[in-house]
């Protein structure tokens, strides 16, 4: 693995370690890079630290506005992440809100 790589899990885990007391923690998935990235490195933390016993909740919101394609695609990354943190010995669940109505109708 590239040195700058390991270095910048290195300090993401610094990070994640702050919720090392923590029993439930919550991420904001949007489906975007950004938060793909957080799952994968939350998911990554625990597998890495052996860590047991947290509560992960992914929250995500369905806009309405969204393409199908990409709807689909947020919808079955968070199944299939909810399910590798669970072989940790952790719990996860998707919690998905939608709107009334979607953003379009509101303007």
């Amino acid at each position: 693995m590239n040195k700058v790589l390991e270095q910048k899990i290195k300090e993401s885990y610094k990070v994640l370690d702050l919720f090392m007391m923590e029993k439930n923690i919550s991420i904001a998935f949007s489906g975007g890079k950004d938060s793909t990235l957080l799952c994968i490195l939350v998911y990554n933390w625990l597998r890495d630290r052996n860590i047991k016993g947290k509560n992960i909740i992914i929250i995500h919101n369905d806009t309405l506005s969204e393409l199908d394609l990409l709807e689909n695609y947020a919808r079955s990354f968070m199944s299939k992440i909810c399910e590798l943190i669970k072989e940790t010995g952790n719990e996860c669940e998707v919690l998905i809100t939608r709107p009334e109505h979607n953003f379009y109708w509101r303007v």
